[in-house]
């Protein structure tokens, strides 16, 4: 037996179709969100085909091992990759393509050889019957061949279905994609992401098919390419939502399909300007990641919380607006939380899933939340209400970074605040057990002793019963008790 292993042509005879099976998981690939593509895995046809002459053999029969092709130029292997794309190419047959194109470094794009990059293009868009699924992360330029070359593919496009745009370099992007109406037919495209600024008019879409939209506009271009997509727009996400300064004037969008909206690294002003125009009945998941256009609060403007003030009544109109929805997930990111926080919860019984996160600010020395947890999140503080507070919650996370100053540390006084909270929504009837409990705060050096440590235990029998909690210092990073 121990002969057989070690005989390199030795394979268990494993039928082909699960050999199959197993390669196409092997293979499968993601790709993370960010300007450069990283593939997660490094399995591929060409490594599993050079186990054994049976491997070999399934591996280079199987065309959907070869329909996923991940492209990234270089200044070094340009002509090994070169050869490797259209090994893969004429391996796939006749199979749909998933394909993603990316430059490798960026600040040194311009270094690679423009004939090799349209000589790329051009095999790839050979086979443009073929893709499914488009991603290009490139410099678009010299403009004129790169719209001659990918212009090509107009009415050529049966099975897209999915397309991720991303120009680079310093380049004015709506001048580059200007008049760009090549995959203005594409009859299943469904899912778009576009990293740039350009204005839903820089580029023509079936804006109308879309499901899932991901891109960088300015607040006048959100709402323009919501009502375009409003027919079957399921979900949504915008980064970087910027002000720009043109007379806009816009009746109410309604997004009778959407149930994730969501809207991160963005001014709080700008987030409540898109919300303002929004009326969304079945809306399940909402993420507002909130920040400023200044972090160093001055004395002369507006503090955190006055800003909190007055944004977060809009983020309750616009919920009420939408007949509070019936949302499931809600993570809100922000400087500052004010009373109007539980006043929107308290509107919000299917909420399953909860996240708030304080951020530092800079000239603020304030706690405006805390207090609120422990007290309305605790059933024996809500007897008079006539429904339970956020019945439904399985799980509730919540991180500040705010500093206090004194003798008495934050930790001394919240921990067991939350403790009391916990205990009393774990054994209250009628409301579901929290699954899932975190925290993240500041711990000053009195934080550590007999009192809390004492606390601390609590938590552990907590964890025995099944909760998983996460206690964690933002101050240093460690974490405190983790399950």
């Amino acid at each position: 037996m121990f002969a057989q292993l070690s005989n390199p042509t030795f394979t268990p005879s494993i039928p082909y179709d699960i050999l199959r099976v197993i390669f196409i998981t092997a293979c499968s690939v993601r790709f993370d969100d960010r300007r450069h593509l990283t593939k997660t895995t490094t399995s591929d046809p060409l490594t599993l085909g050079s186990v054994c002459r049976t491997w070999y053999n399934v591996a280079w029969t199987t065309p959907r091992l070869w329909s996923t092709i991940f492209l990234q130029l270089s200044s070094t292997h340009r002509t090994l990759k070169l050869k490797l794309l259209g090994l893969y190419l004429t391996n796939s047959r006749d199979h749909p393509l998933s394909v993603y194109f990316d430059v490798e470094d960026i600040n040194h794009a311009w270094k690679l050889p423009l004939g090799q990059v349209w000589f790329a293009l051009e095999m790839l868009i050979e086979h443009c019957e073929r893709w499914e699924c488009l991603n290009i992360c490139m410099i678009l330029e010299p403009e004129d061949e790169f719209r001659t070359l990918l212009g090509s593919v107009k009415g050529r496009l049966p099975l897209l279905r999915s397309l991720h745009l991303e120009p680079l370099g310093n380049r004015n992007d709506k001048r580059l994609l200007l008049g760009m109406d090549m995959f203005h037919i594409a009859p299943k495209l469904q899912t778009f992401s576009m990293m740039t600024g350009s204005t839903r008019h820089a580029i023509q879409l079936p804006w109308r098919q879309f499901i899932f939209l991901r891109v960088c506009l300015p607040r006048q271009g959100v709402i323009r390419v919501l009502r375009a997509s409003s027919q079957n727009l399921v979900h949504c996400h915008f980064l970087n939502v910027y002000k720009q300064d043109i007379r806009f004037s816009s009746d109410l969008v309604a997004l009778p399909h959407l149930t994730t909206l969501k809207i991160t690294q963005t001014d709080f002003d700008n987030v409540t300007y898109v919300l303002d125009f929004l009326h969304c009945p079945g809306l399940r998941q909402l993420h507002l990641h909130c920040t400023t256009k200044n972090e160093f609060f001055s004395f002369m403007g507006p503090t955190p919380y006055e800003i909190a003030e007055s944004n977060w009544p809009k983020v309750s109109s616009f919920l009420k607006r939408s007949g509070c929805p019936p949302l499931e997930v809600l993570e809100l990111e922000a400087y500052s939380f004010t009373d109007t926080i539980m006043s929107i919860l308290e509107e919000l019984p299917t909420l399953q899933k909860l996240s708030l996160v304080e951020k530092k600010a800079h000239n603020t020395h304030f706690l405006s939340l805390t207090e609120k947890l422990g007290s309305d999140f605790d059933p024996r503080f809500n007897i008079k209400s006539e429904t339970a507070f956020l019945p439904l919650l399985k799980e509730l996370r919540y991180v500040s970074s705010h500093q206090w100053y004194g003798d008495v540390g934050r930790a001394t006084l919240l921990l067991p605040m939350f403790l009391r909270m916990l205990h009393s929504r774990h054994y209250a009837p009628g409301l579901s057990r929290l699954e899932v409990f975190s925290v993240a705060m500041n711990f000053l050096y009195n934080d550590t002793g007999p009192a809390e440590v004492e606390v601390l235990n609590g938590y552990k029998g907590l964890i025995r019963d099944g909760m998983q909690i996460l206690i964690k210092r933002t101050d240093t990073g460690m974490d405190v008790l983790g399950a």
